[in-house]
């Protein structure tokens, strides 16, 4: 009974590993996308987003291109410079050594 709690433990171990490596990958892709998109349709779209995944995709993404999307969404409106600065504050706690 112990081994097989050790097996079972071992491949959820490892499903996990592949989830966490599969959305590392996508995360890159999908900062990709928004890379090439203008700032101002990004900041439309990141709205619209949970702020976990618009903190992982802009880990992602280049400093530069942080900074025009987050101008574009400071520019909208106060509720887009209210989550300018929610993902300012949370983007500074994104561990500099691993970026996901």
């Amino acid at each position: 009974m112990t081994q097989s709690v050790a097996r079972l433990r071992d491949d959820i171990d490892r499903q996990v590993i592949r989830i966490q490596d599969d959305e590392a990958i996508n995360l890159k892709r999908l900062a990709k996308t928004y890379a090439g998109m203008e700032p101002s349709s990004v900041a439309k779209v990141f709205v619209e987003l949970d702020e976990k995944l618009v903190v992982k995709v802009m880990s992602q993404m280049k400093d530069d291109q942080n900074a025009s999307i987050l101008d574009a969404l400071a520019k909208t409106n106060a509720q887009g410079a209210k989550l300018a600065a929610a993902l300012s504050d949370k983007l500074r706690l994104v561990p500099t050594g691993k970026k996901s």
